[in-house]
């Protein structure tokens, strides 16, 4: 009886330790198959066989030992862990697969052909930005920002550096903003007055624009033409800053009036060599707003007596005639008793002798022809012609 006991038991372990390898080898083959597909050997460890026991000589201490592999079952308990193992390595090198497909997949590169090509198109907007300066941004996002300015206009007084307000000139407008004085020019916002220029003024803090007007300048210079100042001096006399509307003292008594001997000041002109005065003594100068940004006056002098002045003989020749002051005297060539006609302009003088005077104060500007006639007592007449000049006055 105990014989046939001992006989089953070694039966029996020797088909547990058949089955034992079996399960041993098909989880190597399985674990060698599923590291062939995944391609990471490395990850997966074989698992050590089982504990073979050897078979026990005293079968009755053996008899414990037949339920201990039926209670154990190590193969059944081994076996869904190693069917675990491979799934959860499934799990990541499935997790792996679509990320190393995904650059192959992923058309991104594609899309940002566009996005890396919008510099270059932006280029000549850099280009325009740089020729045109942007305005700063405005706070309406519905376009540009309007503003309410009022718009005054201030003139400049005779007083140098002083403006007054041109109350029925001002305005109110709505502008787009403006950031310095430059943007206000080309705006039309400026009034036109005549003999003013003008330049603007923002005062962003009022929303005030302000224009300033200020006058046209002349400078105004003084020749005395061959006399000299009262400072003693012939240099020119330059006055500068004449502004529009102003009256410059250049008349009879002012420091600016010249003065030369033997000669009386007829005026001013605007040629050294004129006959005729622009300005008389009387007159001053006034700057209108005609009257260009520089401006020369030259003194115009006239002999005191006509002894300055220079008679010409013209024809004839068989009476001489000698310049003393503002008197001619006549003299025949021929001595005797004569009587004399005098002639200006071909108008007869009141004067019947050898001697005659002439009022040059009352002749205008001009080359008057003398002309004396003298008769001997016999009848015989004698002829000359002279040219008598007469400095201008002013007109």
């Amino acid at each position: 009886m105990l014989a046939c006991c001992a006989t089953l038991l070694l039966t029996s372990c020797s088909n547990m330790l058949d089955s034992l390898e079996k399960a041993a080898e098909t989880k190597e083959s399985t674990k060698t198959e599923k590291t062939e597909e995944t391609g990471n050997p490395e990850n997966t460890q074989p698992l050590p066989p089982a504990p073979v026991t050897p078979p026990a000589q005293n079968p009755e201490e053996n008899k414990p030992q037949e339920q201990k592999p039926e209670n154990q079952q190590p193969g059944e308990q081994q076996q869904p862990q190693e069917q675990q193992q491979p799934e959860q390595q499934q799990q990541p090198e499935q997790q792996q697969q679509p990320e190393q497909q995904q650059p192959e997949t992923n058309p991104q590169p594609e899309q940002q052909q566009p996005q890396e090509q919008q510099p270059e198109q932006q280029q000549p907007q850099e280009q325009q930005s740089e020729q045109n300066p942007v305005t700063p941004p405005n706070d309406n996002p519905q376009g540009e920002e309007k503003i309410t300015y009022t718009i005054t206009h201030y003139k400049e007084t005779l007083e140098y550096g002083k403006y007054t307000l041109v109350e029925d000139a001002t305005e109110i407008k709505e502008l787009t903003k403006l950031y310095s004085n430059d943007d206000v020019f080309g705006k039309g916002l400026e009034k036109n007055y005549e003999g003013f220029h003008s330049y603007p003024w923002l005062k962003s803090d009022d929303n005030e624009i302000r224009f300033y007007y200020a006058r046209n300048e002349t400078t105004l210079t003084l020749d005395s033409n061959g006399g000299i100042f009262l400072d003693g001096t012939n240099r020119p006399c330059i006055l500068p800053q004449c502004k529009y509307e102003s009256i410059v003292s250049i008349a009879m008594g002012s420091l600016r009036w010249p003065s030369r001997d033997g000669y009386e000041f007829r005026g001013w002109a605007y040629d050294s060599n004129a006959t005729t005065c622009v300005f008389s003594p009387t007159l001053d100068f006034e700057v209108t707003a005609t009257t260009p940004s520089e401006v020369t006056l030259y003194a115009i002098w006239r002999p005191d007596s006509l002894e300055n002045s220079t008679l010409t003989f013209v024809s004839g020749g068989d009476v001489s005639v000698e310049l003393s002051g503002n008197s001619f005297h006549a003299q025949p060539s021929i001595d005797g008793t004569y009587t004399y006609e005098w002639y200006l302009n071909n108008v007869k003088l009141s004067s019947d002798t050898d001697a005659c005077s002439i009022d040059v104060q009352n002749l205008a500007e001009g080359f008057y022809t003398l002309v004396v006639k003298a008769t001997s007592s016999t009848g015989i007449v004698y002829v000359s012609q002279y040219s008598l000049p007469v400095y201008g006055q002013a007109q």
